[in-house]
């Protein structure tokens, strides 16, 4: 999984635009960059992009069949897709977009399984935030008081990237040792 790992690091998913017929892919990428990340154009033109285009859907992924393909983006450099991501965090994209890092598939699904928790989490007043890591994605956990992040499985199962159960944690006390998903 390291292999794969480090050869998705350039890249970066963009969910929820539409697809427009006969579309350029960077061009789509560009106008994104512009008005929904409110990014310059002069940073925009900037970036160097090795390739852009669309992922065909999983016809097992039942989940919004009616949402537009995503549209995969390979950077030249870490930098550039560091400075997406960087704005992304600034910025509050419109309803139904967003951007992620390209992960292997397990630990795309260990990240779609602690965005589902982390819901459940925020629905109980808790700040929730998924890091990710070259071989592991890890929810963290605090109230809304504190300033320190946790790692925690709250209420999570603490799962290994083959799909192991380690066991659960309910509980914020002896945070530090829970919710890391790894080999």
């Amino acid at each position: 999984m390291n292999q794969e790992a480090r050869s998705r690091k350039y890249n970066l998913l963009v969910y929820g635009i539409p697809k427009q017929e006969k579309e350029n892919p960077l061009e789509v990428l560009n106008q994104f960059l512009r008005n929904d990340l409110q990014m310059e154009k002069a940073v925009v033109d900037s970036l160097i992009i090795q390739n852009a285009h669309r992922i065909p859907r999983n016809p097992d992924n039942r989940y919004k069949e009616t949402a537009p393909e995503a549209i995969i983006v390979k950077f030249a450099c870490l930098k550039d897709r560091n400075i997406i991501l960087a704005r992304v965090h600034e910025v509050k994209l419109p309803k139904g977009k967003s951007v992620r890092t390209d992960l292997p598939g397990p630990l795309k699904k260990m990240r779609a399984q602690l965005a589902q928790k982390a819901y459940q989490l925020r629905k109980e007043g808790l700040k929730t935030r998924i890091i990710e890591k070259p071989t592991s994605v890890e929810l963290q956990v605090r109230r809304t008081t504190d300033n320190r992040w946790s790692r925690s499985g709250i209420g999570c199962e603490i799962i290994k990237t083959d799909g192991t159960k380690l066991g659960r944690r309910r509980d914020l006390e002896n945070v530090e040792a829970m919710g890391t998903l790894s080999d």
